[in-house]
């Protein structure tokens, strides 16, 4: 057997680590991020707008031009252009033109980017691709594909066809995602894994994908993908359900709050508003705040935060209590304490 090589917590300090994302504060290289979402929300074209837009950087996602500071759905920036492999297993080469054709014909800046989005080929010239990350013949090919095509994303979709073990044993699902993650580490590459949500999953959850916990906890970042409450207007007296994205993991950056975007009618997704349900419970918790602000910045108890709230807001006592504490959770506010014990509240 042959002996690890080791280093010194004071070495490993010395040494110079060059930081290169892939999609700042979001993804390094190295790194992985799993998508989650039921079947048919639009994982797969969430993916690939990801991969126009990593693309084609200097395009602004929301207003589909050079315009303004480079940012995918106005949230994360992207650096550099960069390649994309997709190995992936659902959708076939006449969808997925049909589809760039679509989100080239709402942004003709994306075709900037096609030559820099690869997709294998079968022998019947069909992009679906088989195979399972365990199987070194397979982890082979995708490695010369990256190396050959000088890739620096890959993305996965979905999860469960490219494993052969029980999506709920552990040790099966650690194997193959270590498989991925050897792959990833020898390329210098960063990883986007489309998975499915499990049948009690919830956003609440830090993973609520589907099988084992082992997923989970293998990846560097993890959003989940959600059909919203309310219908938002997209224009020309159209209604769309947002999607609401919810970043419930992040390992090496700041998680970011939840957002929504929307699908047009040629499949580009862009920032929208949560929905109204949504925009009127922030409106609400804003209401505390403005209280706070109202009552000096500060209250020396819980009681006088909640009685302005009842009095000048109208609003009911078990409502102001739970806004209160979704304030709080935001850190738009921030609880004061004596000897421990919660007394009151600060603006931060």
């Amino acid at each position: 057997m042959i002996a690890h090589k080791s280093i010194s917590l004071r070495n490993l300090m010395e040494k110079d680590y060059p930081n290169d994302p892939i999609i700042k504060d979001l993804l390094d290289r190295g790194e992985s991020l799993i998508i989650c979402g039921k079947s048919g929300i639009g994982k797969s074209v969430i993916t690939l707008n990801i991969a126009l837009y990593v693309a084609c950087p200097e395009i602004r996602s929301s207003h589909l031009s050079k315009e303004g500071p480079p940012a995918l759905f106005d949230q994360w920036s992207i650096p550099k252009s960069i390649k994309v492999l997709f190995i992936q297993s659902e959708n076939s080469a006449r969808a997925t033109k049909a589809r760039a054709e679509k989100m080239c014909l709402g942004n003709p800046l994306f075709k900037e980017g096609l030559d820099k989005i690869i997709m294998p080929l079968d022998d019947d010239n069909e992009i679906i691709i088989n195979g399972v990350l365990t199987d070194p013949t397979f982890q082979d090919k995708i490695f010369r594909l990256i190396v050959d095509n000088s890739i620096d994303l890959l993305i996965i979709d979905p999860l469960i066809s490219f494993h052969n073990g029980n999506e709920n044993d552990n040790m099966k699902m650690r194997e193959s995602l270590d498989c991925l993650s050897r792959i990833i580490s020898k390329t210098k590459t960063a990883c986007i894994v489309i998975h499915h949500v499990g049948k009690y999953g919830s956003k609440n959850d830090v993973f609520s994908g589907r099988g084992a916990s082992a997923i989970g906890d293998w990846a560097h970042n993890i959003m989940i993908v959600e059909e919203g409450k309310d219908y938002i207007s997209l224009g020309e007296d159209k209604l769309a359900k947002p999607l609401v994205i919810t970043h419930t993991k992040s390992r090496n950056h700041d998680q970011v709050n939840e957002f929504a975007i929307a699908r047009d009618k040629n499949l580009i997704f862009k920032r929208c508003p949560l929905g109204q349900k949504e925009e009127a419970h922030e409106s609400n918790v804003k209401e505390v705040v403005d209280a706070l602000r109202a009552l000096g910045g500060k209250v020396d108890k819980q009681q006088a935060l909640i009685e302005y709230l009842e009095k000048s807001k109208g609003i009911g006592r078990t409502s102001a209590q739970n806004l209160v504490r979704e304030a709080c959770k935001k850190e738009l506010i921030i609880p004061t304490k004596d000897g421990g014990k919660k007394v009151g509240y600060k603006l931060p």
